[in-house]
């Protein structure tokens, strides 16, 4: 047998075979960085176009200005090229779609005017240059010209402004393909300048980097030679590895609560965080859940929520960092259940990765870190998990009993989560009878313990919901709501729409989202083989337990498989990925192979790694723009306060706070509602009040019939402030400056208060 003393033998690298690879893959990680490089330049620059030379213009002085009507916003450049015919210009997204832009460009010495034009606002899209076209000046080399822009109607609250993180304005110089065929003297000029543009695209910075890349795979393999043996000498230090069983767990929760606890302080969503802020604040302030307040998951989690808000402040801040909270103790669960059938290391290197799984690292807004109730769900399951587990192990009917209760608290968190995930331990015990494990005495004994601990628990939320007469805005809320989300987004539960949103995709080749749950279905098979074959011990038992909960844990990629469902339900199955991998590389790749065990551990987290590294890679980019987004806090709504919003958040949320204070003034007795899905403006008064049970409209005709006709009647009886969606406005009321979120909110008033101011 062929023994390998190291996983990169230094005789290895005399092989000229290991050199070439080494050196292919050098030169392609090398390539790839120096590629992307010079696709970011010409992204940013919009030079698509290669018989279009552009030319950066700074803009430093202008970033984020806002355009007030009737001032001048100027910016004079020397063109660089002949044939000038386009300016381009990064605008953030419109505040008043109705605004208006003239657009000048003018011969500064001369003060000839060359062209103008005025451009609506809604044409204006904040994720691209706006480019303002006109006749190409031939002659455009060396002279000064000047750019003029002034809006007809912008004012403070809604105005146009320069995107925050753009710094540029770029001059597009056209020259069409049969002018440079035909002018030869051009065409080795033109050629000429389109190739120091390209080589300017890769700076010496950029240079250094690349070469460093290259380096890079050499100098690595010395440097884990040198890891490999001192690797070896710890594995052998048996005190070394009592300390990493104590001190990996503390590492994997601080890493958890110092990046999740940083994340959690950037941003507020008025949908996803308001739909559990508001009531949360509500049952805090004495409202009963359902029946003064909307909530359409389980009972637990806003309890749980509003007691926070009681202790610590009746802040969003303490609800994100609860969540954050619970996060680490969901990556304490992840890491104890992962020992019982990985190394120590695996264990340590699987929750890890899954820490910078989050979505919250992405660098779009409806991904800040959510109070969502998937959360606490998740922290239930997999403590359902682990209390199986521990039944498996020690064979005591309490443990059986504790993940009833478990799986019910798992319920009154999430619901879908929770029934799906009684039917998997159920199946669980059913499968162990089948495959000839245990008796059918010991099947039903097992049914009654787990059954205990369900029907406990909820009895205890039953008789809370009954004897406060909320039982049926439970049952709408809660149940039947489920259902009618299910089968609007997953087009009436179509078997190709959950077919679909079961193989969601992800930022590498093989989606990562796929695969988890593919290992998992193999681990699930293999196990009840092994059990059915006569093999009655307790790994195969825990890993197809672990197997059917994170199975029925991936059914909530539907209806919607975005990143972050996809990640709460691949949660439960992300170490069984690691023992796939684990089990195929020692018993499958190195089956007729004798190779030391630290070999196959750290093959296996380099395995892992590929996997995940260009979704961590990705994620990373983008927390990196995340974080040099410039943020500010705000005093009021005091909900808000410690929040990091973006500009964009703070003038908004400012701007709906400061009317809200001006409605109140002039109708004390006033309320103020809203038509739309999102709930967080309903927290920014305590004078505000729900004028019935469900204060947001979000898939509710099927549910709340009544809905509508309260709603209507309600506006023409009491005349509230109106937070509005689209382009709803009641008879009697006038919107406010026209100013219209991106989410098509806008404020809306009875028009006797507007006229008054």
């Amino acid at each position: 047998m062929l023994k390998l003393r190291y996983i990169f033998i230094r005789e290895s690298m005399k092989n000229k075979t290991v050199i070439i690879c080494v050196f292919v893959f050098s030169f392609f990680l090398s390539f790839s960085y120096l590629s992307k490089t010079f696709s970011s330049h010409i992204k940013a620059l919009e030079d698509y176009t290669a018989t279009v030379l552009p030319q950066s213009i700074s803009l430093k002085t202008l970033q984020g200005k806002k355009l007030l009507a009737n001032e001048k916003i100027t910016q004079s450049f020397i063109a660089r090229y002949n044939n000038l015919g386009t300016i381009a210009i990064h605008f953030d997204k419109p505040r008043d779609y109705t605004d208006t832009i003239s657009f000048r460009i003018k011969d500064n010495r001369t003060d000839i005017l060359i062209y103008e034009q005025a451009y609506q606002a809604h044409t204006f899209n904040e994720n691209k240059y706006f480019t303002f076209g006109f006749p190409p000046i031939a002659q455009s080399k060396n002279r000064e010209y000047l750019i003029e822009l002034v809006s007809f109607k912008g004012n403070e609250n809604a105005a146009i402004s320069f995107h925050s993180s753009s710094d540029r304005i770029i001059a597009k110089y056209s020259f069409p393909k049969t002018y440079l065929f035909a002018h030869t003297d051009v065409l080795f000029s033109f050629l000429k300048e389109r190739i120091y543009i390209y080589l300017s695209y890769i700076s010496p910075a950029d240079l250094f980097y690349g070469l460093f890349l290259f380096l890079l795979p050499m100098c690595s393999i010395k440097l884990l030679l040198i890891f490999w043996n001192i690797s070896k000498q710890l594995e052998k230090n048996n005190r070394f590895i009592a300390m990493m069983k104590y001190i990996a767990p503390v590492i994997l929760f601080l890493t958890t609560v110092i990046v999740y606890g940083y994340l959690s302080i950037i941003g507020a969503d008025a949908h996803h965080d308001g739909a559990l802020f508001k009531p949360a604040m509500d049952v805090a302030n004495g409202g009963m859940l359902y029946k003064d307040t909307f909530f359409f998951y389980g009972a637990l989690v806003p309890l749980i929520q509003a007691l926070a808000l009681l202790v610590f402040g009746k802040y969003l801040l303490t609800l994100k960092l609860l969540t954050v909270f619970f996060y680490g103790c969901n990556v304490l669960l992840i890491y104890i259940i992962s020992r019982k059938f990985l190394p120590i290391i695996v264990s340590f290197f699987i929750s890890l990765v899954w820490i910078f799984m989050s979505p919250y690292f992405f660098y779009i807004s409806y991904n800040w870190t959510t109070v969502w109730s998937s959360v606490y769900a998740i922290f239930f399951q997999l403590l359902t998990s682990y209390f199986l587990i521990r039944s498996l192990e020690t064979k005591q009917d309490r443990f059986i009993v504790f993940s009833g209760m478990t799986t019910a608290l798992t319920f009154w968190c999430r619901q879908p989560v929770g029934v799906f995930l009684f039917f998997a331990v159920s199946f669980f015990f059913l499968l162990l009878y089948y495959g000839k494990n245990i008796s059918k005495k010991k099947l039903i004994h097992a049914l009654k313990c787990f059954a205990s601990g369900v029907i406990g628990v909820s009895f205890i939320f039953f008789l809370w919901i009954i004897s406060n007469h909320a039982f049926n805005d439970w049952w709408r809320q809660s149940i039947l709501r489920a259902f009618v989300w299910g089968q609007t987004i997953g087009n009436r539960y179509s078997l190709l729409t959950i077919i679909n949103a079961l193989f969601a995709p992800s930022k590498s080749i093989v989606s990562v989202w796929t695969l988890i749950p593919v290992a998992t279905v193999i681990l699930s098979e293999q196990s009840f083989l092994d059990l059915y074959k006569g093999k009655n011990q307790t790994q195969p038992k825990i890993i197809l337990a672990l197997a059917l909960i994170g199975l029925a844990s991936w059914l909530q990629y539907f209806p919607y498989n975005d990143p972050a469902h996809a990640f709460w339900g691949a949660t439960p199955m992300f170490s069984l990925l690691a023992l796939f991998l684990y089990q195929f590389i020692k018993d499958y790749i190195f089956k007729k192979v004798t190779i030391p065990m630290l070999t196959i551990k750290y093959i296996t987290i380099i395995l892992i790694l590929c996997i995940f590294l260009p979704d961590l890679s990705y994620r990373a980019n983008d927390t990196v723009k995340k974080i040099k987004e410039p943020y500010d806090t705000v005093s009021e709504p005091s909900v808000l306060r410690h929040i990091r919003l973006t500009q964009g958040e703070k003038e908004w949320y400012t701007y709906v706070y400061n009317h809200i204070q001006e409605y109140f003034k002039k109708n004390p007795n006033g309320n103020v509602i809203t038509n739309g899905p999102d709930s967080l403006y309903l927290t920014f008064d305590p004078r505000i009040k729900n004028y019935q049970p469900v204060y947001m409209n979000w898939w509710l005709d099927a549910i709340y019939p009544e809905y509508e006709p309260n709603k209507d009647a309600y506006i023409k009886n009491k005349q509230p402030f109106l937070i509005s969606y689209f382009e709803f406005l009641p008879e009697g009321y006038c919107r406010i400056d026209n100013v219209v979120r991106y989410d098509s909110m806008f404020l809306a008033t009875p028009c006797q208060f507007l006229t008054a101011e």
